[in-house]
């Protein structure tokens, strides 16, 4: 969902869905966490889960159990 630099161009739509998600009383998912710095902003602004391929590569249906 968003690359290194669009990460931090969208780091005032993630903190407003990070106050909304708080208000509904939800948790946030950041898709595309790719590079560190991905991560490190996600920790930074709070996000409460993530995926992307710095987290783990997506499987087959066939691998999950």
């Amino acid at each position: 969902m968003f690359s290194n630099r669009c990460m931090y161009k969208k780091q005032n739509e993630i903190q407003m869905l990070l106050k909304l998600c708080q208000q509904k009383n939800m948790k946030l998912i950041l898709e595309g966490i790719e590079e560190p710095t991905d991560l490190a902003m996600a920790k930074l602004l709070g996000v409460h889960l993530g995926q992307g391929y710095l987290l783990g590569e997506p499987l087959p249906i066939s691998e999950i159990h």
